[in-house]
């Protein structure tokens, strides 16, 4: 399984400035074997962990995690 894990942004010494966002997600770039990439995301947090899943099988990789940013909820 190819699994990429996204810390709260403000743990992780990201800085936003005033006005921040109550919650966000994972935002990972995928790439599979053939070089063609996609995005997914994981569920949305208030706080803690948010996990996405490129592969269940090892088929593709993990090109870039990021944050995705929201203030609903």
């Amino acid at each position: 399984m190819v699994q990429a894990r996204a810390q709260h942004p403000l743990e992780a010494g990201v800085e936003l400035g005033q006005g921040a966002t109550s919650r966000f997600r994972a935002e990972v770039t995928c790439i599979a074997n053939n070089g063609r990439t996609f995005v997914i995301y994981g569920d949305w947090v208030h706080e803690g962990v948010s996990y996405a899943t490129c592969s269940l099988n090892g088929a593709v990789g993990v090109a870039h995690i990021g944050w995705k940013f929201g203030n609903k909820g």
